[in-house]
């Protein structure tokens, strides 16, 4: 096994997961705490104990299939997900990523 983690780079992690499940306020309802825990904990005023990682991993795995779900029901590769209009036209590019390979 490697390295124990520093505490600052777990709190940069965690501080990461806290953007990923919405900020804040979101964060705390995901993983059960009140707000002003959850400041403390994002501030570094209080420490990160076990149970805390515990359940922001559980926040963000539930958060992750959400996602995967999601983007099952909106990805265009499948037809399913194409109203007519789409389905008959041909794909535009995005203009700004088009912009970006001219320029490399």
């Amino acid at each position: 096994m490697g390295q124990p983690i520093e505490p600052e780079n777990q709190l940069a992690r965690f501080r990461e997961a806290v953007a990923l499940l919405g900020g804040q306020r979101p964060a705390a309802r995901a993983i059960g705490i009140n707000e002003r825990t959850m400041r403390a904990l994002h501030a570094g005023e209080r420490s990160l104990h076990i149970g805390f990682l515990q359940d922001t991993a559980k926040a963000l795995r539930l958060h992750a299939e959400k996602c995967k779900i999601l983007d099952r029901y909106l990805a265009p590769e499948f037809k399913a997900n194409l109203t007519e209009a789409q389905a008959t036209k041909p794909p535009r590019h995005n203009t700004l990523i088009a912009r970006k390979r001219k320029e490399t």
